[in-house]
């Protein structure tokens, strides 16, 4: 999955890539998982983490866990990536837009 995430350092944003490899045993009814994450301490990571700490036993956690937290860690950074862009944008082309509509009509 490809997600923004905001540097704070410089002020920027860069587009990140994380992965999930999950593989169910039907016999056993065990899970593996492996976090593929673009750097050490990932949000993703770090709530992980936090979630595994919580859980008092294995059986407790529901198959789909890490897949879950992986998109509700990350989906709403698409929503503020998507904000910061138009906040650039829109100024841009207001002008000319204004101007296109104002000829059409």
């Amino acid at each position: 999955m490809k997600y923004p995430e905001f540097k704070t350092s410089d002020g920027q944003w860069a587009i990140r890539q994380s992965g999930i490899f999950h593989s169910f045993n039907n016999t056993t009814s065990k899970s593996v998982y492996v976090l593929f994450s673009p750097g050490l301490h990932s949000a993703l990571q770090e709530q992980a983490t936090t979630y595994l700490s919580g859980v008092l036993t294995l059986e407790a956690i529901p198959d789909a866990w890490l897949h879950q937290l992986l998109f509700s860690t990350y989906i709403p950074n698409w929503r503020k990536y998507i904000a910061s862009e138009e906040s650039v944008f829109l100024p841009i082309v207001s002008d000319p837009v204004a101007v296109h509509i104002q000829m059409a009509n």
